[in-house]
């Protein structure tokens, strides 16, 4: 965070932000309900970066 790369939020925030979807994806892909294919884990990791970046 030194840098400034990331939003002025707590860490623990940040954890929630990050393994929080992970988490509900990873589970949602193992019970069949999504598939996490080279692209779709793209989209997602774009999408979760946009959500913590300045």
């Amino acid at each position: 965070m030194a840098q400034k790369v990331l939003k002025e939020l707590p860490i623990f925030v940040h954890f929630a932000l990050t393994f929080g979807p992970l988490i509900v994806l990873i589970r949602d892909h193992i019970l069949g309900l999504i598939s996490l294919d080279d692209a779709r884990i793209m989209q997602i990791t774009e999408a979760s970066w946009d959500g913590v970046k300045r």
